[in-house]
């Protein structure tokens, strides 16, 4: 490693791609019900914390959204109901 490079130190978050991702796409997604199942199974083998934060956020961009559609309320449901499970 060169003198300018530094280690990364802070954890990755829900913005920050991993390390050699090429993709800028978001994997988490809260548009409707089959966004958001996919979303869940995207989660698996992540951190319990990370895991929560996460479908809370996105269970709260909905609830909260300025133009609510139905797929978001059914997005809601699921969100709802991964985070009782956690």
């Amino acid at each position: 490693m060169s003198p300018r490079q530094t280690r990364r130190k802070e954890p990755l978050s829900l913005y920050n791609n991993p390390p050699g991702a090429h993709s800028t796409k978001p994997m988490i997604k809260y548009a409707t019900g089959k966004n958001a199942r996919k979303s869940i199974r995207r989660l698996t083998g992540k951190d319990k914390n990370y895991r929560k934060r996460i479908a809370m956020r996105m269970y709260y961009r909905a609830k909260f959204h300025k133009n609510q559609t139905q797929g978001m309320r059914n997005a809601m449901k699921v969100w709802k109901s991964y985070i009782d499970s956690i």
